[in-house]
């Protein structure tokens, strides 16, 4: 299985001060109304031609065309095209849309959690109606908004494990995240790109609160990994580091380890002793669409989330269902690295504070680069 989905913080990076512009709107109201739509003689909305879906490319689009989108084609006959602009890109242009009072450029947004969550903040989020989006009711609490809302939904869930080349190392079964600083790790572990793989678990193994307490002792902490740095990046990057031998492990998603084991390398994975980020990726419609259209994006929603669909989707990726009636993918059941039940949740994940991270995650990012930077 390929691996072609990047989480890089470049664009959101660049991003920042639009962010914080669109926060500060947010907070004297929403933006521009939504453009009226019409309605057929039964009463139900107008079908567009199309409507269009910003994505990350296969397997998660091709898994979503396999599942979802034959299934909302098929009942309504309504074409689905997908954008693969940058999330954090798109939505900036969502923000800029809805402040001018226009139609955004998309009309189903998948992105990260995190930028999820912000759209909420920023009211960018068109809520969800239940009576459209039926299969809500069945989401596990992982797949539901933290604050209870319908704002959007979680679609599945995945963690950041350590990966690591088996021929090279071993890991004792009691390793904890702090035992990357040990010298053994010199210049053997890949640095992730972005700071939630390791910000989490460091500050549980530290016994920190990351929304109520000084954080200083984590980035002290994550300066010490320096010496075990021998790369930093994201899915490729750690892909490519891995299969050249030059390092032998980092913290990444479950994606990677099965495109290593394609390429042939012997690795294995481990959820440390503190447990590990357990985050999500999510979708919501964006405000400011024409009615008819706002109501036909739910009506997908409702068909990405389906219990059937998400298990053939999520099996396909190796990511978890938050449907709780999907099946997660066999060799998934059971593995720390795969929490699906809420007893494993709360065993083996460290759950991100969404609307905490959502207002601080530059802050953050910005630490923790500072941190890790050899």
């Amino acid at each position: 299985m390929s691996v072609s989905r990047r989480r890089g913080r470049g664009v959101a990076a660049l991003l920042t001060a639009a962010v914080l512009s669109g926060l500060l709107a947010a907070c004297a109201g929403p933006g521009g109304p939504a453009t009226p739509g019409t309605t057929d003689p039964s009463g139900t909305p107008e079908k567009p031609d199309k409507i269009i879906v910003r994505s990350w490319g296969p397997p998660f689009s091709s898994g979503i065309e396999d599942s979802a989108v034959k299934s909302f084609t098929a009942e309504t006959g309504i074409a689905v095209e997908f954008d693969l602009t940058d999330y954090g890109e798109v939505q900036a242009k969502v923000r800029q849309a809805v402040q001018a009072g226009q139609r955004p450029p998309v009309d189903v947004v998948y992105t990260i959690g995190i930028f999820a969550e912000r759209a909420r903040l920023e009211k960018l989020t068109h809520p969800l109606d239940p009576k459209i989006v039926t299969n809500f009711a069945d989401l596990t609490a992982a797949g539901k908004p933290q604050n209870g809302g319908s704002d959007y939904v979680n679609v599945y869930s995945y963690t950041f494990p350590v990966i690591y080349d088996q021929a090279a190392r071993e890991l004792p079964e009691d390793f904890s995240w702090l035992d990357i600083a040990n010298p053994e790790f010199e210049r053997s572990f890949v640095m992730a790109s972005t700071y939630e793989v390791l910000l989490f678990p460091v500050a549980k193994a530290l016994g920190l609160d990351v929304e109520k307490d000084d954080l200083e002792p984590v980035w002290e902490v994550l300066e010490s990994f320096k010496p075990a740095a021998c790369g930093a990046g994201m899915d490729v990057e750690f892909i490519q580091l891995l299969q050249s031998k030059e390092c032998d492990s980092g913290a990444f998603i479950m994606g990677n380890a099965f495109a290593l084991k394609d390429a042939g390398v012997d690795v294995a994975w481990m959820v440390p002793a503190e447990g590990v980020t357990y985050a999500s990726d999510s979708m919501y419609v964006p405000t400011g669409l024409p009615d008819n259209v706002a109501y036909w994006a739910q009506v997908f929603i409702n068909h990405v989330i389906d219990a059937d669909n998400l298990t053939a989707w999520t099996n396909s990726t190796g990511v978890i269902p938050t449907n709780s009636k999907s099946t997660p993918r066999e060799d998934m059941i059971g593995d720390p690295a795969f929490p699906f039940t809420d007893a494993e949740i709360a065993e083996y994940g460290i759950t991100i504070p969404i609307d905490t991270a959502a207002r601080l995650t530059d802050e953050w990012q910005e630490r923790y680069e500072a941190s890790i930077r050899r």
